[in-house]
């Protein structure tokens, strides 16, 4: 008969886990469910037309889901270099970029090596270093939610992998490409540039690939794409070093159902396009009617959510979680002390939490 296990057998058998991931907190993921307003993941709030789905769900029964998919996805990866102007072999995909951005970690950093960030920024950045034993530096940002860019590129100068996010999740303010530009002169290190919101902003690192070897730019089709329960992801880079990072990659990372709602959506931009220009007035109509209220500040976005703070931040998150809105809370960042981000929702979803704001504003 198998000895079953007791309190100090296992406490030897968790020993053998690394002391770092024990000693983490792990991702924690937010609130989910049907509720009147789900703010607080930056989903893109619009579903795909019903004929769409039954035209992918009539593809799908006409492919063996006993055979793997092509390696590497080359379909995707030769619609998305031409969408970029690049050649297929300069793409790279994953099942979602948060997996690439373990890929690029473990390709790179090695214990003790130097990771760069600059917090307040992507929370998984941080937890990814830590799995990997990296010598996590981080640069935090100015009060106003600028790079402190003297800094950065003083740091940089030892580190062999940075992290940076523009537009900036949370704080949704970009940084400036002329910035990057110099980065990428001054170090040996490899940049990854996160552009999950680049989709709602006025800007693109895309156009310096080809100038600069040591940038990786990190996209995603969870946003403005709206395929955030598919999971897909990619970078783009320069062809050698896609290479290299494509060896740490995990194979068949596509499934057929993803590559399938892919390839039809890259078919139809002008139906992504149409929504995010929705979602980029409903911001500015949403930013302006914030600004209007007494007692929240809110900060210009270039992504699709806001960053909001307020007196007592839980408090009030708590009081709308309480009417069926959800929102993010980003107390627990640096610098963002009673803050919260809000996502841009449909019309009338970004309506009631306005409303909802108005009234807990009041009765506080």
């Amino acid at each position: 008969m198998p000895t079953q296990l007791n309190n100090a057998s296992i406490d030897a058998i968790l020993s053998q886990i690394k002391p770092e991931i024990r000693q983490m907190g792990g991702y924690i993921t937010p609130p989910q469910g049907d509720v009147p307003a789900k703010l607080n993941q930056n989903e893109n709030p619009f579903d795909f037309p019903q004929s769409w789905k039954e035209e992918i769900f009539q593809t799908m029964q006409s492919i063996s889901w006993t055979r793997y998919p092509a390696n590497g996805a080359p379909e995707i990866r030769a619609l998305l270099a031409k969408r970029f102007n690049l050649t297929p072999d300069q793409v790279m995909l994953g099942n979602g970029s948060n997996q690439l951005l373990y890929t690029i970690v473990l390709a790179i950093i090695g214990s003790g090596d130097t990771l760069l960030m600059t917090p307040p920024s992507f929370s998984l950045f941080s937890e990814v270093a830590t799995l990997y034993q990296a010598n996590l530096v981080q640069v935090q940002l100015n009060s106003d939610f600028s790079l402190n860019e003297e800094e950065v590129l003083k740091a940089a100068k030892d580190a062999k992998l940075i992290l940076l996010c523009s537009p900036n999740n949370p704080t949704g303010n970009e940084i400036p490409i002329s910035f990057l530009e110099t980065l990428l002169g001054s170090t040996s290190g490899i940049v990854m540039w996160d552009e999950a919101y680049a989709e709602f902003s006025e800007q693109s690192a895309t156009g310096l690939i080809d100038q600069y070897p040591n940038l990786i730019i990190s996209r995603t089709f969870s946003k403005a794409f709206g395929l955030a329960g598919l999971r897909i992801g990619y970078f783009l880079g320069n062809a050698r070093l896609i290479a290299e990072l494509q060896k740490a990659n995990l194979p068949y990372n596509l499934n057929l159902f993803s590559e399938q709602v892919c390839k039809t959506l890259l078919s139809n931009d002008a139906w992504v396009q149409k929504h995010v220009q929705l979602i980029k007035d409903e911001r500015e109509t949403l930013y302006q009617n914030m600004l209007a209220l007494k007692g929240v500040t809110v900060y210009p976005s270039q992504a699709n959510f806001l960053l909001c703070k307020v007196d007592n931040g839980p408090v009030v998150i708590k009081a709308l979680q309480n009417s069926g809105i959800l929102v993010r809370n980003m107390g627990a960042y640096p610098l963002l002390e009673n803050h919260f981000r809000v996502t841009i929702g449909k019309p009338e979803e970004n309506a009631l939490f306005l409303e909802s704001m108005k009234q807990i504003l009041m009765s506080n």
